[in-house]
């Protein structure tokens, strides 16, 4: 009988060593746990490890062919990871477990994640914010504006149960993903998170699970409070138990993430130690090798995309003269084959 609940997580083979260190960290404290990777590449790819054991799926176990092909056209690494999220949630409650639980694969679990399971088995659906409470008193004006605009959740942890509205709701997220799984936090969305701002309307059992120490990142420093607690750090007195490193380069070890320019690694105090950590354990599962290995499309693909290129400027194109003129302008049609 599997366990009630499966954790998964999605990455282009770029990130192998991420994921790799995500799974040796999540064995070292729930070696029962199961971890299914979906490995996404436009080509046939062959596990990246053996050890620790991960069960590996591609966009085939995902997707049609026919699906395959139109996601590869539409989106880059980055926006088809994030959009293939729904599907692999729902690929782990098909499999049998009673609860799922994605990862984004730049995470290291620091210690026991038992309670936050049972949460994510207890509600239908379990999201973690970006701001905590104890975050309210030391306000950022800056970085709030930034999280109005990419939502007030982090897509990086998402629990759900095996409930008919949580399939509803995964079905209707989907839905969004395929054709608005896009970087424009301008427009009102940014890749598959802001539509999680919609969740709890959706599935009215809904946890917001606000644990300072699960889902770190740096959108929680300097604000939070870190220190050492019985050898370990904890947060606002919680223990740091999943940290996310999002947009961390351990190319650039001193840098924080690339979505917050000038903050500085060595200007965090004790949280500075995790960074450095964190890059020496990517750097001992090959980080550097993976990094070679690009996102090349097959050649039939490649023409096709440019041609809907071209299409896109033509009636972009034509769009703008007839404003200007006030005359239609016929423009080529995407063939249906």
């Amino acid at each position: 009988m599997p366990e009630p609940t499966g954790v998964v997580s999605i990455a282009a083979p770029n990130y192998a060593a991420h994921v790799r260190v995500l799974a040796r960290s999540l064995r070292g404290f729930h070696p029962d746990v199961p971890l299914c990777v979906v490995l996404v590449s436009p080509r046939a790819c062959p596990a990246p490890f053996a050890d620790p054991p991960v069960r590996w799926l591609t966009l085939a176990d995902l997707c049609t062919p026919a699906e395959r092909r139109r996601l590869l056209l539409r989106y880059g690494p980055k926006g088809l990871c994030a959009a293939l999220k729904p599907r692999a949630l729902r690929w782990i409650l098909d499999s049998g477990h009673r609860s799922a639980l994605f990862l984004d694969p730049d995470m290291l679990v620091r210690a026991s994640l038992d309670d936050c399971l049972e949460v994510v088995q207890r509600y239908a659906l379990t999201l973690t914010p970006h701001l905590t409470p104890s975050q309210l008193g030391r306000a950022d004006p800056a970085l709030e504006r930034e999280l109005v605009m990419v939502g007030t959740f982090n897509g990086g942890f998402i629990g759900v149960s095996d409930r008919p509205e949580v399939r509803r709701f995964l079905d209707w997220w989907d839905n969004r993903l395929q054709t608005h799984c896009l970087e424009d936090p301008a427009g009102g969305i940014h890749y598959d998170q802001r539509w999680l701002d919609l969740a709890p309307g959706f599935v009215p059992d809904f946890r917001v699970l606000s644990d300072a120490g699960i889902n770190f990142g740096h959108w929680r420093l300097p604000a939070l409070r870190v220190e050492r607690r019985d050898g370990d750090l904890a947060v606002e007195g919680r223990p740091l138990r999943l940290m996310h490193f999002s947009g961390y380069d351990p190319s650039r070890p001193d840098e924080l993430t690339r979505f917050r320019p000038g903050l500085r690694v060595h200007e965090l105090g004790l949280p500075a130690e995790l960074f450095f950590d964190y890059a020496a354990l990517l750097l001992e599962a090959r980080w550097d090798q993976w990094q070679q290995v690009g996102w090349e499309l097959p050649r039939g693909l490649r023409l096709a995309r440019r041609v809907q290129r071209a299409l896109r400027w033509a009636r972009a194109g034509a769009a703008l003269l007839m404003r200007a003129t006030g005359r239609r302008v016929r423009t080529p049609r995407r063939s249906q084959r």
